[in-house]
């Protein structure tokens, strides 16, 4: 049955995002055929989790573009210690002599190198027996080592040369 103020003909009808809802009373009741009204929206809890899954998917977003980035740098600086260590062994036997010694040396941006000269030991065998060898053959070796997080990474370049003289 209903209240007697809401079925009464003189009460205005009163609108929603649908149409009619019903006809309200003085008393704030509706009749037995109003459709009560939705809710429209998210809940508290269904925001929470959006925020959530978002949270975690930029994690794991940063933590890959993070790793990204250091293997970029990783590379870079590989790139420029092996160019170290090839421009150093261009210059054994133009400005750094050719004779046996080591050297050692340090660049501004953290890499460390060290250059080695040894006689090759097998220049003999490639001569003809009897005859003196007229050229010497140097053994060069170039290690640059540089840091890198908690390690220390080195590259390591050999490379034989050829010096004119006599030798055994």
């Amino acid at each position: 049955m209903g209240c007697a103020a809401a079925e009464s003909p003189s009460s205005p009808p009163r609108f929603g995002r649908s149409g009619v809802l019903g006809s309200a009373g003085t008393c704030g009741c509706r009749d037995r055929w109003a459709r009560p009204q939705r809710q429209h929206g998210f809940t508290l809890i269904e925001v929470l989790v959006a925020l959530a899954i978002l949270a975690i998917t930029t994690a794991f977003a940063f933590h890959a573009l993070s790793g990204a980035l250091d293997w970029t740098n990783r590379g870079t600086r590989e790139e420029s210690a092996l160019l170290l260590a090839e421009t150093i062994i261009g210059r054994v036997g133009r400005d750094i002599d050719l004779q046996p010694g080591e050297q050692d040396g340090r660049t501004e941006d953290g890499f460390v190198w060290h250059l080695r000269k040894t006689p090759y030991a097998g220049m003999a065998a490639i001569w003809p027996v009897g005859r003196q060898p007229t050229a010497v053959g140097i053994v060069v070796d170039v290690t640059v080592v540089w840091p890198e997080h908690r390690h220390a990474r080195q590259v390591h370049l050999s490379t034989l040369r050829i010096a004119a003289g006599t030798g055994a």
